[in-house]
């Protein structure tokens, strides 16, 4: 599997250029071999997020703002082949704000949205972290630099596992997808992150993409159940990819 690194920033403040926090994990051969969490001293000592990472300014006054860090993010990203973000959007902007702001140029590589991911892949709705994780028994704290980084790189991992490859353009033609199949793939990985999981019916499993707009259906309980493995089904996983 293609090198990556997934990337988790948390903000001070509406701000774009006013990180506080930054979580990486880095990812080689199928699995993360290195995580990391680092502190940034904003710009400015205002806060007004720290309700929701629990940082403040007293937490990272004597950490190196983003310029004196810089050269140790640039060696996690220059070795990428692409960046993975939850809501690559925010990431990336924080990003450009950040080297915009202390006049350095941005990393070139591109970035890879799990939000998007998610929905494409297993038709997760909503897509928050916290829900895409729930849906795929992969553990969070949320809010957490470090832990969110980690779990958006569990995401890209569970996708990769269920047939998803960086840099392939998906045909935007109507994408059917059978229960059997959805519930094999999700079925497989829960198995992988949680073996002790009850192995019953999977009713969550229903919602399938059936058009382009992404519209979907429920199928009947039966079908579905048809479809889905039971508790004595033990799935190889191919770690080949």
């Amino acid at each position: 599997m293609t090198s990556f690194v997934a990337i988790d920033f948390e903000t001070a403040t509406a701000h774009r250029d006013s990180a506080c926090a930054v979580g990486l994990a880095a990812c080689y051969g199928g699995r993360v071999v290195l995580s990391r969490t680092y502190l940034i001293r904003p710009p400015r000592p205002q806060f007004t997020f720290t309700r929701v990472h629990g940082l403040g300014w007293k937490d990272v006054k004597d950490a190196p703002d983003f310029a004196e860090l810089w050269p140790v993010l640039r060696t996690w990203i220059g070795g990428a082949a692409f960046l993975a973000a939850h809501n690559a959007r925010f990431d990336r902007g924080v990003l450009n704000a950040c080297c915009s702001r202390y006049r350095l140029r941005p990393p070139r590589t591109s970035f890879t949205c799990t939000v998007q991911l998610a929905r494409a892949q297993w038709g997760i709705h909503p897509t928050s972290l916290p829900e895409v994780c729930r849906w795929l028994c992969i553990p969070l704290r949320h809010h957490d630099a470090g832990a969110d980084a980690l779990a958006c790189a569990q995401v890209v991992l569970a996708a990769h596992a269920a047939g998803w490859r960086w840099g392939r353009r998906r045909k935007r033609l109507t994408r059917r997808v059978s229960a059997r199949a959805t519930a094999r793939t999700a079925f497989q990985h829960r198995w992988t992150m949680n073996p002790t999981m009850p192995c019953t019916v999977l009713d969550d499993l229903a919602r399938i993409t059936v058009s382009r707009s992404g519209r979907r259906r429920e199928l009947p309980r039966s079908e579905l159940r048809r479809g889905a493995p039971t508790s004595d089904d033990k799935p190889s996983v191919d770690d080949s990819n």
